[in-house]
């Protein structure tokens, strides 16, 4: 991905920059005088904020691409199941097919499709619940 190339060649150069400055280092760093020179803390302290925004951002990345595939299968599922519904309101209420519905077709249709509907949003609300419960339990 170019965002990752991006990040790594930026994370390279400052990995430059701070190995540039180890020679420096020890001298900075002096085990009776624990401080650093304030041009190398910034680059430290520079380092530390840029390592951690591109870990946030790869996790951010990781958790989008999670969503995108979960609602793909979502929407992949709704369309299985509406296909389903139809088919099955269809062959259990239009018992002799013609150019238009009777009246009692129509409501058996709709009478058809509403139980569906109603145990489809039963189901995903269950499942919905469980999911919630064990990410819960998880963290």
């Amino acid at each position: 991905m170019a965002i990752d190339s991006q990040f790594e060649s930026k994370s390279e150069e400052y990995s430059s920059n701070l190995i540039l400055e180890m020679d420096g280092l020890s001298t900075a760093l002096n085990p009776h005088n624990a401080t650093l020179d304030p041009h190398t803390k910034a680059q430290f302290v520079q380092k530390i904020q840029y390592d951690t925004a591109l870990s946030n951002a790869k996790q951010l990345i990781e958790v989008s691409m999670s969503l995108v595939l979960i609602l793909n299968v979502f929407a992949a599922t709704v369309l299985i199941s509406m296909k389903n519904i139809n088919t099955a309101c269809f062959d259990r209420c239009i018992p002799k097919p013609g150019s238009s519905l009777a009246k009692g077709e129509e409501t058996c249709v709709t009478q058809c499709m509403e139980k569906y509907m109603a145990a489809w949003n039963t189901v995903s609300k269950a499942y919905i619940d469980r999911v919630k419960r064990e990410s819960a339990g998880s963290r």
